[in-house]
């Protein structure tokens, strides 16, 4: 359970802290309720508490479970080709992404984000991936600066820096790193 004005993370729509914990009647029956206002938006949202672990909400991560997750950016480009370069493709990755941002897991928001930063080393993101990415950036950036008391700013170049890219052309080469 959590505590007022403690911060924690509403899956796919950012940080909140718990403004108060207050009870309800919903048909004749009480329930008590987390109020939870938003950081970075001026919303306020009441969330049953008995719902509280269905919808994904947790506790900020620590600075150690950033720096796991920024160290995991290092990544090798992989030619176009590995991702489907179809319309469907587009339309089964948004329905697979935003089951990753409703999870809750920052290691699936990172994994969104260096998906899309890669397939942008090859082509121009559409409109959609353009959004994903920008959603998934802003969320990552919100939690990182709360944890190291960063601007926002700083936590997405934090972010942009720890992606690297390598172009690797044999596949032969690829599988020699991953044994």
């Amino acid at each position: 359970m959590y505590s007022v004005n403690e911060k924690i993370v509403y899956p796919g729509h950012g940080v909140t802290v718990v403004t108060q914990i207050i009870n309800k009647t919903i048909i004749n029956e009480t329930l008590p309720f987390y109020e939870l206002s938003f950081i970075s938006k001026e919303i306020t949202v009441l969330v049953p508490i008995k719902n509280f672990e269905q919808l994904g909400l947790r506790p900020l991560v620590n600075k150690k479970e950033i720096n796991e997750l920024l160290e995991n950016f290092c990544l090798i480009c992989k030619p176009i080709i590995c991702h489907e370069g179809t319309i469907n493709s587009w339309n089964k990755r948004n329905k697979n992404f935003q089951t990753k941002m409703r999870s809750g897991s920052i290691k699936d928001l990172g994994s969104i984000y260096v998906e899309l930063k890669s397939l942008m080393a090859y082509k121009e993101l559409s409109f959609g991936e353009r959004a994903v990415l920008q959603q998934v950036e802003n969320l990552l950036a919100e939690e990182i600066s709360i944890v190291f008391n960063f601007t926002i700013p700083e936590a997405i170049e934090k972010l942009n820096q720890q992606i690297i890219f390598k172009t690797i052309p044999n596949p032969e080469v690829i599988n020699l790193l991953h044994t």
